[in-house]
């Protein structure tokens, strides 16, 4: 368990310094640009800032991410296994699309935020 969620929360952190590069360096190059010329998009120093200046806010973000994306992980596993528990009985089978629903929408809240 500890070892799936280290790799949730590395795969977690990659994403977001990668998104963190690519707006930093869209952001230079659109603020860089101007009618004469064509500005430079310095994606060198957005690799700096991801790792150095910013990596453990970086990091933070990305435990919370991972967190709740295990948080759901574990509920649709519980949810499938009683859903197999109780046979064909359409309660169960309720209770645990609306559990996976509600997990699935605090992810995305969450990933949003």
């Amino acid at each position: 368990m500890v070892m799936f969620f280290g790799l949730l929360w590395i795969l977690a952190f990659l994403n977001a310094q990668q998104s963190f590069i690519v707006m930093y360096s869209g952001c230079t190059y659109y603020f860089d640009s101007s009618k004469e010329k064509d500005g430079n998009a310095t994606v060198g120093a957005g690799i700096k800032l991801a790792l150095v200046n910013h990596a453990g806010s970086i990091a933070f973000g990305s435990f919370i991410i991972a967190l709740v994306e295990f948080i759901r992980i574990v509920v649709a596993t519980i949810a499938e296994q009683a859903t197999r528990a109780s046979g064909n009985n359409p309660a169960v089978k309720c209770l645990a699309c609306i559990a996976n629903c509600v997990m699935a929408c605090i992810e995305k809240i969450v990933d949003y935020i």
